[in-house]
């Protein structure tokens, strides 16, 4: 994986991965997108590579997946 890995809705959310060990990551968003985010760190730890993939349909939930 290349890293920086960045994922966004240009001028609205950004998820770029800075790091794998340690992990980083950068973020910018709406609240809906850091509600995802803290559901997840909170459910599935702090490592974004081993949270399951999301069914909900969101733009949120699509970033994160």
């Amino acid at each position: 994986m290349d890293l920086p890995l960045v994922v966004e809705i240009k001028g609205r959310d950004r998820i770029e991965v800075i790091s794998l060990d340690p992990f980083k990551m950068k973020v910018i968003g709406c609240e809906q997108l850091w509600q995802v985010l803290h559901k997840m760190k909170k459910s599935s730890g702090l490592d974004i590579r081993l949270w399951p993939l999301l069914a909900e349909k969101d733009h949120a939930s699509l970033l994160v997946n």
